[in-house]
Order: C-alpha cells, then sequence, then structure tokens
C-alpha cells in the first residue's frame, strides 16, 4: 500500500510537468537595435578685422600700423594729379565661411582738420564710402576684401590720414567690428611757372623811359600739397647780337623791374634783385596756399584764390638803350612751409 502510494504521487509529479510545458508558450532570446540621434547648433560668429594694407606706388601690399605708428605704409603723388590707392583689410572668420551677409565698408579720412576720428560720420567726402568687395579665397579662416580710393588728390594735405573698415554681419544685429589704422601721404612741395608747363615768359615790346606795365601775363600755381614760400631773382638782360652791345641792369636800387598779381602795380610790386644779390621773397605772406579743389579754383582756405593766379611783369627801361632782343634768366626757388607761423611774412 504504501510503495502505491508512492508511485501515485510520482505518477502525478509527472503528469503536472507534462502539463505545465504543454501550458507555457516557447521562450525565444531576442535582439532590439535603438537608434539616437544627438544635435547641437552652431551659431554664426561675427567677423573680426584684424588688418589693412594699401598698395604703394611699386604696387606692394603693405601693412597699415596702429596708431601712432605708420612705418613704411605711405603713397606719393604726382604734381598736379589724381591718383587711386588700392585698400585691402584681412578678416577673421571662425565659421571659415566669410558669407554673403558681410557688409564691409571703408573710409579715407584727411588729416588737414586736424581730427583723428575717422568713421561713416567723418570722412573725405570726395571719396564717399567705399563698399569692399570679397577676395577669395580663405586662407586659414581669414579673408580679403578689397576696394580703391580714387580721390587721392594732389592738392589734399600731406602728411598722416586715416583708413577706418567696418565689417557687420546682418544676421546678428548689433556686431559690428571695426578698426582704424594710419598711414602717410609724403609731401610734395612743387610749383608750376608759368602754368600749365613751359619754360619762356615773352615779356613783348617796352617803351624806354616810362614803366611799362602788364608784360608777360601767366598763371603761377602751387601743384603740391604743402604751402610754400617763394623767392625770385633776375639776371641782367643781355642783348649779344647788339651792337654796340648794351646790358639792362636789375639791381632793385633803381626798382626798375618787379611782378605782382595786379595788371598796373597796383598790389605793391615786388622788386627783383640781380643774382647773385638778397633774394626777394616774392610770396611768403603766410605761404603760397594750397589748391582747395582739382582745378585749383579755390585755395585751401576757400576764400580768395592765394594758390593760382595770373602774374605780371613790369618793366622801366632806360634810354639809351640799343634795340634788339634782350633776355634775362629768372630763378625761383620755393621753400616748403608747414606752418603757417613759419611762412614768413610779405606778399604782393
Amino acid at each position: 500500500m504504501r510503495i502505491i502510494n508512492k508511485a501515485l504521487v510520482f505518477l502525478i509529479i509527472i503528469l503536472l510537468a507534462i502539463g505545465s510545458s504543454l501550458l507555457v508558450p516557447e521562450v525565444r532570446e531576442a535582439i532590439v537595435d535603438l537608434a539616437v540621434y544627438g544635435r547641437l547648433t552652431i551659431g554664426d560668429s561675427g567677423p573680426t578685422v584684424e588688418k589693412i594694407y594699401i598698395q604703394d606706388e611699386s604696387g606692394v601690399w603693405v601693412e597699415c600700423p596702429e596708431p601712432p605708428d605708420f612705418f613704411n605704409c605711405y603713397r606719393e603723388i604726382t604734381p598736379s594729379g589724381t591718383e587711386s590707392v588700392n585698400i585691402r583689410a584681412q578678416i577673421y572668420d571662425s565659421n571659415n565661411d566669410c558669407d554673403i551677409n558681410y557688409n564691409v565698408n571703408a573710409w579715407v579720412c584727411m588729416n588737414q582738420t586736424g581730427n583723428t576720428i575717422c568713421n561713416a560720420n567723418y570722412y573725405d567726402t570726395d571719396g564717399g564710402s567705399l563698399s569692399m568687395s570679397f577676395v577669395a579665397p580663405m586662407i586659414n579662416n581669414r579673408c580679403n576684401y578689397s576696394a580703391t580710393y580714387t580721390t587721392f588728390d594732389y592738392w589734399k594735405k600731406y602728411g598722416v590720414w586715416y583708413i577706418n573698415v567696418s565689417a557687420i554681419d546682418t544676421n546678428i544685429p548689433n556686431q559690428p567690428d571695426s578698426i582704424t589704422r594710419r598711414w602717410y601721404s609724403t609731401m610734395r612741395g612743387s610749383l608750376s611757372y608759368p602754368y600749365p608747363g613751359g619754360d619762356s615768359i615773352y615779356l613783348g615790346d617796352v617803351n624806354l623811359g616810362t614803366w611799362t606795365d602788364n608784360r608777360g601775363e601767366n598763371v603761377t600755381r602751387n601743384t603740391g600739397n604743402v604751402r610754400l614760400n617763394i623767392s625770385w631773382q633776375s639776371t641782367n638782360f643781355t642783348c649779344p647780337i647788339c651792337s654796340p652791345q648794351t646790358n639792362i641792369v636789375i639791381d632793385n636800387t633803381n626798382e626798375f623791374y618787379c611782378v605782382d598779381n595786379d595788371a598796373n602795380r597796383g598790389n605793391g610790386c615786388r622788386y627783383f634783385d640781380a643774382v647773385p644779390l638778397t633774394t626777394v621773397w616774392w610770396y611768403p605772406n603766410n605761404g603760397m596756399r594750397r589748391c582747395g579743389n582739382d582745378p585749383c579754383s579755390t585755395d585751401e582756405d576757400g576764400g580768395l584764390n592765394q594758390a593760382n593766379y595770373t602774374l605780371w611783369h613790369h618793366i622801366y627801361v632806360e634810354t639809351g638803350k640799343t634795340s634788339g632782343d634782350y633776355n634775362n634768366t629768372l630763378d625761383i626757388t620755393s621753400y616748403t612751409c608747414d606752418l603757417p607761423t613759419i611762412c614768413g611774412t610779405g606778399g604782393f
């Protein structure tokens, strides 16, 4: 009986095991792949203006340094000329794209007012606001922009000038960046007489024993960028083919030969000395002014034109001179005088 009970229990256990296997579904191993994507945003950084260059007269690009230095960043200009100054700016862009949204402008400023500010509110209005163009390629996150200042005129005062370059990314409000650099316009003291060229002045026929006015009407012009002191001397008039040979002596004592800016000696004629006598200062009254525009229709002060005007010669020849053609040589010397206070006094 006890054996039967054990067999029965064993049988029940087997049946329970079989029944359980029929009720529980088959367990299988599964692999699940998850794709997770990250996201970040790189912002558009604004430009940084790093350097400004100008192209010198030999075609070399030279860097213009920070104030107050200018070193070799300079330009020269020919007398009575207008030239162009090529400008280049190096701009840093950490995004390395120099995108089309950059607005880059340059302003060139004259120094003659003593104003060291150079920006969109103060600049040489002749040149205007210069829109700079992108110059490919980009190298090391840096790009170049260029523009040309086309009104570098002979009459604009020599010395320190300024260039301001401003760069703005229009996608980033209130993020302008600008720098100002100095360059140097070299001094050129230049005078033209008779203007616009030549080396001969015909003084016409003269009457003996009387002042002959309104002779040798010619224009003189300051063709440089600095005020000038002018002195005149004259050799004696000689007539090599005259017989008998005679001279017209220029000695200033008798005041027989002079020049001024009035046809009738009305403004105080300045008499010539004969070389090597004392030099006669002709127009040192605060200096012969610079021109104030391209045709030199006004001077630097904008008032009476004392940079470009007509001169007349006035001659008194004593009686007893042999008829014939007489010649002399005028020695005209100009001295640059930067400040009016050192240009001397006098004038016509």
